[in-house]
C-alpha cells in the first residue's frame, strides 16, 4: 500500500492548562477536512509505547439492517470478538479479504452466526457476497484509547493516564491511518482541545472484491 502523505495536521488549540493532579485525563479532539468542515465517523486513537494490559474485552456487534451494515464504520481493540447478527428477513454473507483479517461467513439469516475475533491491527473492509452495495469498514487498533467522531466532528479519548502517546486518525476510505503525531500528557494537567485536519482523499468508494474479480485495486486494507 502507498503511504499516506500530508494527511494529518494537528493543531494544538492552546497549551496544556495546569490543574489539580489527576491520574487520567480526557482528550477532546475535533476532526475536520481540508476546508475545516467537521468529519463524522472519523476514528482517532492514541497508541502507547508498550502494550496496555487488558482483561476480557467487551464484545462488539455489526448488524445487517435494510441491506446495510450498521454501523458502517467501527473500531475495536485487537483481540475483540465481533458478532454479525442479521436483522433482515433475507440471508446475507459477510466476508473480508483484507490483510488484517480474512474470513467468510456463509449465507445465513438471524443471529446464529459465530463471532469473528479480530486479533491483528489494520483496516478490514467488509462485504456481502450477494449484495454489492453492502460495505463497511472496521479499524482494529492496538490500544484501548480510541473514539469515533460525531456529526460535529467531535471525539473524546477518555481516561488517558499521564505519559507519551502517538496520536493517529483515520477516515473512510483512507488506505491507512495518518502518520503518528507525538502527544505528551503530563501529571496534573488537562490537555487543551486538539484539531486534526485530514486532507481530501481520492481513493474510490466501492466494495471489496472477491479474489479474481475487478475492483480490489485502490481499496483500503487491500494488498496491492
Amino acid at each position: 500500500m502507498h503511504g499516506v502523505r500530508g494527511w494529518l495536521a494537528v493543531t494544538l488549540a492552546a497549551a496544556l492548562i495546569a490543574t489539580c493532579p489527576a491520574l487520567a485525563a480526557d482528550l477532546h479532539i475535533r476532526v475536520v477536512d481540508r476546508s475545516g468542515h467537521p468529519l463524522a465517523d472519523a476514528i482517532v486513537y492514541a497508541d502507547t509505547a508498550a502494550p496496555v494490559p487488558h482483561g476480557k474485552l467487551p464484545r462488539a456487534s455489526i448488524d445487517q439492517i435494510n441491506r446495510q451494515f450498521v454501523p458502517r464504520v467501527n473500531v475495536v481493540q485487537a483481540g475483540t470478538a465481533v458478532y454479525f447478527p442479521n436483522s433482515d428477513n433475507i440471508r446475507h454473507s459477510v466476508y473480508s479479504f483484507s490483510p488484517a483479517k480474512t474470513f467468510e461467513l456463509k449465507l445465513y439469516a438471524g443471529k446464529a452466526a459465530p463471532p469473528v475475533v479480530f486479533d491483528k491491527p489494520g483496516i478490514v473492509v467488509l462485504g456481502c457476497e450477494i449484495h454489492d452495495s453492502m460495505i463497511a469498514w472496521l479499524l482494529v487498533v492496538n490500544t484501548p484509547y480510541f473514539a469515533k467522531s460525531n456529526a460535529q466532528g467531535l471525539a473524546t479519548l477518555r481516561n488517558l493516564p499521564s505519559g507519551d502517546y502517538r496520536l493517529r486518525a483515520w477516515h473512510e476510505p483512507m488506505r491507512q491511518a495518518t502518520a503518528a503525531e507525538p502527544l505528551h500528557l503530563g501529571p496534573g494537567a488537562v490537555p487543551a482541545d486538539i484539531t486534526i485536519r485530514i486532507k481530501d482523499n481520492t481513493a474510490p468508494v466501492q466494495g471489496p472484491a472477491m479474489p479474481g474479480m475487478p475492483g480490489m485495486a485502490g481499496m483500503p486494507g487491500m494488498s496491492q
